[in-house]
């Protein structure tokens, strides 16, 4: 089993020695690795030349900080004869040009870097460069690799509007390339809402399309969910139109979820070709021998643009076999497993796998990080009411080590990776060095929620 180490200030709290006995017991399972990302949402856990290394701060760590980079944590695995897999997070959140950044279909930008840009693959390149002689001065190498793909492009809603990424002008040039209409999708918003839709809160998606779906199973799925169509069609019928309306109606949105799918389509084919290349980069500099990617086990991931049955193609997985490098896929325990009949891979034991481990890490850096409170509307209290959020979220996402026993397997499952936040208390200890008070002060009510307890409480006292 290997054990996911997803912030670099973990082993200040919880020594690596003391993860690996903890971990097992846990799991109960051997522990063989450590996983460890490259840099965090403040920069590189290395030195580098070009992304200065911020040091944790005290509020994290404390004064004394054993393995908190990644070249110590790569030299514990070296002597204790354990797997050392580097995480890389190719979005780069640390990098604040936008030259990079990733740009919604209403043309707004977000911090977060664009794998299609060649400024994004550029800026990689040089951090690994320097990891390359940090590795070479220490003697040491890295052999393997993973890459998160749940939250390469991000979306939101509000006010009735999805707004997807990314549709910088490296993205658009490509699917432009690959006969994607892209001024048809960028002109008609409401294509997305036949296959998403703003809960107020959230984006609820349809996550069961495949390759094999057609537009007309689109349009009855969005009627029966009461999605886009059902309001469309709906209308129509409050309005008395005829028979032949409605039906050409229908036509009209077969029409954009054809378009819609074949975007669905490219945009996997897009991402897949992306992460050959830096899987590729990461080849030529590091010299690993094996990658792996972290995916959600959904039929189709809208925050990858990935369809699960497409990390199991030959195409993809030959042309980074051709780069004489072992491919696997790292996913949550689901029967979806069954789409990847040739493929090796690891069951992720957490809901959503790495996906609600890493926003609790974006939120946790977030809390200490000055650039974060200067450049961003994200005050301090707000910041706190996210992490807390985001660590319950991570909290009851946990899988235990008999999830990890019932999962469904076939041949190609190699093991487990299990998260180094199963540890009773690791959460609650890693919001406390963040937030001192984070016990004694009880998390902010919403007013208007407020105001429905008062309700509540008055009418009992009336009664």
């Amino acid at each position: 089993m290997l054990i996911d180490i997803s912030h670099a200030a973990i082993p200040a709290h919880h020594p690596l020695p003391k993860i690996i006995e903890d971990c097992g017991e846990y799991w109960q399972e051997t522990v063989e690795g450590l996983v460890f990302p490259a840099w965090g949402h403040r920069g590189p856990n290395f030195n580098s030349s070009v992304f200065c290394k911020p040091p944790l701060p005290d509020e994290l760590i404390g004064k004394d900080f054993p393995e908190t980079d990644v070249i110590s944590v790569l030299k514990f695995c070296s002597e204790r004869n354990l797997e050392f897999w580097l995480a890389l997070n190719v979005t780069l959140p640390f990098v604040r040009s936008g030259a990079a950044h990733v740009k919604d279909n209403l043309n707004r930008s977000s911090p977060q870097c664009c794998i299609v840009s060649p400024a994004t693959l550029q800026a990689l390149e040089l951090c690994l460069q320097d990891l390359a002689k940090e590795c070479q001065a220490a003697n040491l190498g890295i052999q393997k690799i993973v890459i998160p793909t749940q939250d390469l492009w991000g979306m939101s809603a509000g006010q009735g509007e999805i707004a997807l990424t990314c549709f910088c002008r490296n993205c658009q040039n490509w699917l432009s390339a690959h006969n994607i209409d892209v001024q048809y999708l960028l002109a008609n918003p409401r294509i997305w809402q036949l296959l998403l839709a703003d809960t107020g809160d959230a984006i609820s998606p349809a996550d069961n399309i495949t390759r094999a779906t057609t537009a007309g199973d689109v349009v009855a799925w969005s009627e029966g969910q009461t999605f886009y169509a059902f309001k469309e069609l709906d209308q129509l019928r409050k309005e008395r139109a005829t028979r032949q309306e409605i039906v050409y109606r229908r036509r009209e949105l077969e029409t954009d979820a054809q378009k819609l799918l074949d975007y669905t389509h490219k945009a996997s084919d897009m991402t897949g070709e992306y992460l050959v290349k830096y899987i590729a980069a990461c080849k030529r500099l590091l010299g690993i021998t094996t990658a792996a990617v972290v995916a959600d086990a959904s039929p189709y991931d809208w925050t990858s643009r990935m369809y699960f049955e497409d990390f199991d193609l030959a195409d993809l997985r030959d042309r980074v076999t051709a780069l004489d490098v072992t491919w696997e896929v790292w996913h949550e325990p689901s029967n979806e497993v069954a789409m990847l009949t040739r493929t090796p891979h690891r069951l992720y034991l957490h809901a959503r796998a790495r996906y609600l481990l890493d926003a609790f890490a974006e939120r946790l850096d977030d809390a200490v990080n000055p650039i974060t409170a200067g450049t961003t509307a994200l005050s301090r209290e707000r910041a706190r009411s996210e992490l807390r959020d985001r660590a319950l979220k991570s909290r009851v996402s946990l899988l235990t080590a008999a999830d990890g026993r019932i999962a469904e397997r076939n041949q190609n499952t190699k093991g487990c990776v299990g998260s180094v936040l199963c540890l009773r208390g690791l959460i609650d200890v890693l919001c406390r060095a963040a937030y001192p008070d984070w016990d004694t002060k009880k998390p902010e009510v919403a007013p208007d929620l407020q105001e429905f307890f008062r309700a509540v409480t008055q009418s009992r006292q009336e009664d």
